[in-house]
């Protein structure tokens, strides 16, 4: 019985001390759970770090506003996505319509819009827009 014991008492100091957080590296994000929903945060880089974060000068894309064409005009914003052929649909709450962008931010379409008939969306407003 004595022999067995000094095996098990090792095994467990090594697990117990494999436990210890202070050993482990510093993960570069947090999971979370907020009232059911996975959230996800990245850590800022280290100020020594390389690889920092870097903001161009210039946007790579453009959509709305710049251009003398209402379909342009953007208010209330509530979601956008990207599609995979490059096209932006934003979710345009002020205007009440789903407002369809090429990849290169110039109008295609606008969606539904504020009213009772077909293809208008009435009081409810688009708020999301999934891919």
């Amino acid at each position: 019985m004595r022999t067995l014991a000094f095996p098990i008492l090792f095994a467990a100091g090594v697990l117990t001390a494999s436990c210890d957080r202070s050993t482990r590296p510093e993960r570069d994000f947090v999971v979370r759970d907020s009232a059911g929903v996975t959230v996800v945060e990245n850590r800022r880089p280290q100020p020594d770090m390389q690889l920092g974060w870097e903001i161009g000068a210039a946007p790579s894309l453009s959509v709305g506003g710049a251009v003398d064409d209402p379909a342009h005009d953007l208010f209330n914003v509530t979601d956008a996505t990207r599609l995979a052929d490059g096209a932006i649909v934003v979710a345009d709450a002020g205007s009440g319509e789903l407002r369809v962008f090429d990849a290169s931010g110039v109008h295609r379409d606008s969606w539904g819009g504020r009213g009772e008939g077909p293809g208008e969306f009435g009081s409810a407003a688009p708020s999301t827009v999934e891919p």
